[in-house]
C-alpha cells in the first residue's frame, strides 16, 4: 500500500465530519513539496584555491633543512669522530708531538692517555681556530673527554691551554 493512501483517507474522513451536513465530502489532496519551516540542507563548502607553495616543495625543503642541520649537528658534537671533509684541514700532531700531548693529558687524568685522546684534541684545536668562544670550547671539551675518564672544568680548561700553546694547533 502507498505511504499516501492512509494520510488522504484520514483526511476525507476528518473533512466529512467539519464541513456542514447536507454537503458532499471533498477529497483534499496532501499538501505537495516540503513541510512548513522545511529548510533544505546547507551546501557543503566548495574547495578554496590553493595558495602558497606545493606540499611537495615545503617537504623537500623541510628535509633539506633535517639535513642541513644533521651536518651542522654532527660538525658541532664534541664528542664525535673528525668527518674526513674537515680531517685534512685540522692540524696533526706528528708522532712527537702526540707523545707529548698524550703525557700531558696523562698528567692532567692518567685515563687520559690513550690514542682517543688525540682525535678529540684535533677535534678541539678545530674549534679553537674557527674563534669559538673559550668557555664554550671548554664545556665541549669537558663532554668531548669525559669518556674514559671523569674531566671537569678546571681540567677542561688545562686542556684548552695545553691544545692552545702546542705547536701543531696553529
Amino acid at each position: 500500500m502507498h505511504p499516501q493512501q492512509p494520510r488522504q483517507a484520514t483526511q476525507v474522513y476528518t473533512q466529512q465530519y467539519t464541513q456542514a451536513p447536507g454537503q458532499a465530502p471533498t477529497q483534499v489532496q496532501p499538501p505537495m513539496g516540503p513541510p512548513p519551516g522545511w529548510q533544505p540542507a546547507p551546501m557543503p563548502p566548495q574547495p578554496q584555491a590553493k595558495r602558497g607553495m606545493p606540499k611537495g616543495l615545503i617537504i623537500g625543503l623541510i628535509v633539506a633543512g633535517v639535513i642541513a642541520a644533521g651536518g651542522l649537528v654532527k660538525l658541532l658534537d664534541p664528542s664525535g669522530p673528525a668527518t674526513t671533509s674537515t680531517a685534512s684541514s685540522v692540524p696533526q700532531p706528528d708522532d712527537a708531538q702526540a707523545r707529548e700531548l698524550r703525557a700531558a693529558l696523562g698528567e692532567i687524568d692518567p685515563a687520559l692517555d690513550h690514542e682517543r685522546s688525540i682525535s678529540r684534541a684535533r677535534d678541539t684545536c678545530q674549534q679553537i681556530l674557527a674563534g669559538m668562544e673559550r668557555t664554550r670550547v671548554a664545556a665541549a671539551v669537558q663532554k668531548r673527554f669525559s669518556g674514559t675518564a671523569t674531566v671537569g672544568a678546571a681540567d677542561a680548561r688545562r686542556i684548552v691551554e695545553l691544545i692552545e700553546s702546542s705547536a701543531w694547533c696553529r
